[in-house]
């Protein structure tokens, strides 16, 4: 099993840094949200902390909305990137932490919280809510064969909080896709799409929304 301790130890020992330190500074120099720089205000008076420590307190004061944790902020804005990382099945943890690209050898299934700087899933991804109705979801660059943000069955759709490319992408249940997504084949029934989706054809109910259409074709349903 893959743990988050396993990918802190990681860390630790491979990072392409001069130091693990983050800084206040540095964080405003690279144009952080202010709501982030006042969390880590707020969590590290000091205006320093350890890279791994800041996943921690997070973590701890469950700090892992997408589009809105500190998490993802560090992960965007910070420099510090690991080698590839190789999966053949889904993270066992609630909230899972990789600053690099993960990639999954098959489907991957997940109703919990992964921030990546990219994921690569060879089969099919399908992200959804959990059993008490909270969403799963993806922070970072996806690609998979197809993509799948329906929930397959459970209350709601996913969320990835990045770009989505696939040879088909299905955006229902409320499922949402916050930045680019570009397929062969995109449907979107009740569920939403911030930004431009690229693709042959698009399939789009009265209850999708997409912000930005270049489609070949686009069937209104």
């Amino acid at each position: 099993m893959f743990t988050a301790q396993m990918v802190i130890n990681t860390m630790e020992t491979a990072t392409p840094r001069k130091t693990t330190i983050i800084t206040l500074q540095e964080l405003d120099d690279k144009d952080a949200s202010s709501h982030d720089i006042f969390l880590f205000k707020k969590l590290f008076p000091s205006g320093e902390a350890d890279y791994w420590d800041v996943i921690r307190r997070c973590i701890l004061i469950r700090n892992f909305t997408l589009g809105d944790s500190l998490i993802a902020c560090i992960l965007t804005h910070i420099d510090f990137t690991l080698e590839p990382l190789v999966i053949n099945k889904a993270p066992q943890e609630p909230v899972f932490v990789y600053p690099g690209k993960v990639i999954v050898n098959g489907d991957l299934d997940t109703a919990d919280r992964i921030f990546v700087k990219r994921l690569d899933v060879k089969g099919k991804l399908t992200v959804r809510s959990d059993k008490d109705g909270n969403y799963g979801g993806i922070s970072g660059d996806v690609e998979a064969y197809e993509i799948d943000l329906s929930g397959d069955g459970a209350d709601y759709g996913g969320v990835i909080w990045g770009k989505a490319t696939g040879k088909k992408i299905n955006v229902t249940n409320r499922g949402m896709i916050f930045g680019e997504a570009n397929s062969d084949e995109i449907n979107v029934f009740d569920g939403c799409i911030k930004g431009i989706a690229t693709c042959k054809v698009l399939n789009l109910s009265k209850n999708g929304r997409v912000d930005e259409i270049n489609a070949e074709v686009v069937n209104r349903l």
